[in-house]
C-alpha cells in the first residue's frame, strides 16, 4: 500500500471524484478513520482534507489507485460512494444572484444576471434546490453592496430593504440548479433572501424576508416535485429553518455537487 505524508500527494488532476452522502456525525468520524488507513495520513490532515460536510463528503481529484482502496473499504463499511473519472466531472454555470422570478404551474421564469436574458425553467428541468445560511466572503459582500446601492433596489417598494453586509453575518441562501443542455455540466442561479423580490407572492407576502423566502422555497419544491434537495431545503419544507451557523461558502458548493453528481450518475439512490 502506498503511503503518503503530505496531503498533496492525494492529488492527481486526473484522478476521481468521490461522493459519499454523509447521514451524521458518525459518517464523517469514519471517513477520517478510513482515510488515515489508506492514505498513511495523520488524522488532522485527513480531516482538513474532508473540511467542514453540510450533507455530502466530496474529495475531489485523488489519486485513482487511492481512490479505489478508499471505494473499496468504505463499500466493506457499508458506506455507499460513487466514483466519478475526471473526464466525467460537472462544473456548473453560475449566473449570480436573481431578484426578480415568477411562477406558474409549469415552470419558473427569471431575469439571469448579466446579459439580463429572460429564461423560462420547466419545472422537470429543476435538479437540486439547495438552501442553508452561508459564510458571507469579502467578494459576495461587495457584490451585495453593489447589489443594494442599485437604484433597482430604490424603485421596486417590493424588495427587502439592504441591510449590512459584513463578512461575520451569514446569509440565507438558496441555488437552483437546472439542466440546460450544456456538456460540462448545468446552470445555477442563486436567491438572496434579503435581495429578492416577493410582490409575486401578492396576499401571501408577509413583512420578514426570511418568512417570505421559506415561502419562496416550499413554492419551488412543490413544483419540482423531482429535484433533489440539500439539508437546509429540506428543513424549510418541513416548515423550520436551517441552523444559523456559517458553512463555508466553498463547503456549501461542495455539497451541491456532490448531490449533483448523484442526481446524473446515481439518479435512484
Amino acid at each position: 500500500m502506498d503511503r503518503i505524508s503530505d496531503p498533496a500527494q492525494l492529488y492527481d488532476p486526473e484522478g476521481m471524484t468521490l461522493v459519499q452522502m454523509g447521514e451524521s456525525h458518525r459518517d464523517a468520524l469514519v471517513m477520517t478513520q478510513l482515510l488515515t488507513e489508506v492514505t498513511g495520513l495523520e488524522v488532522v490532515d485527513a480531516e482538513a482534507v474532508l473540511g467542514r460536510h453540510t450533507g455530502s463528503i466530496v474529495i475531489r481529484d485523488m489519486r485513482c489507485d487511492l481512490a479505489g482502496q478508499l471505494a473499496e473499504r468504505m463499500a466493506r463499511a457499508s458506506m455507499p460512494v460513487l466514483s466519478v473519472p475526471a473526464d466525467q466531472m460537472i462544473s456548473p454555470h453560475r449566473t449570480g444572484t436573481v431578484t426578480h422570478l415568477q411562477y406558474d404551474a409549469n415552470a419558473i421564469d427569471v431575469v439571469l444576471p448579466g446579459d439580463g436574458e429572460h429564461t423560462r425553467v420547466a419545472w422537470e428541468d429543476v435538479l437540486l434546490l439547495s438552501a442553508g445560511w452561508v459564510e458571507n466572503s469579502i467578494e459576495d459582500a461587495q457584490a451585495r453592496d453593489r447589489l443594494a446601492s442599485a437604484d433597482l433596489c430604490v424603485r421596486l417598494g417590493s424588495m427587502n430593504s439592504p441591510f449590512s453586509s459584513s463578512t461575520n453575518s451569514p446569509v440565507l441562501l438558496c441555488d437552483v440548479y437546472f439542466r440546460d443542455g450544456r456538456d460540462s455540466g448545468d446552470t445555477c442561479f442563486r436567491l438572496d433572501a434579503h435581495h429578492t423580490s416577493y410582490a409575486h407572492l401578492e396576499e401571501r407576502k408577509k413583512p420578514g424576508a426570511t418568512e417570505n423566502f421559506r415561502t419562496v422555497v416550499c413554492d419551488l419544491v412543490a413544483g419540482a416535485v423531482r429535484a433533489r434537495l440539500n439539508h437546509g431545503a429540506a428543513l424549510l419544507t418541513e416548515g423550520r429553518m436551517p441552523a444559523h451557523s456559517r458553512h463555508r461558502p466553498e463547503a456549501f458548493l461542495e455539497d451541491s455537487l456532490g448531490l449533483l453528481l448523484l442526481a446524473r450518475y446515481a439518479p435512484n439512490t
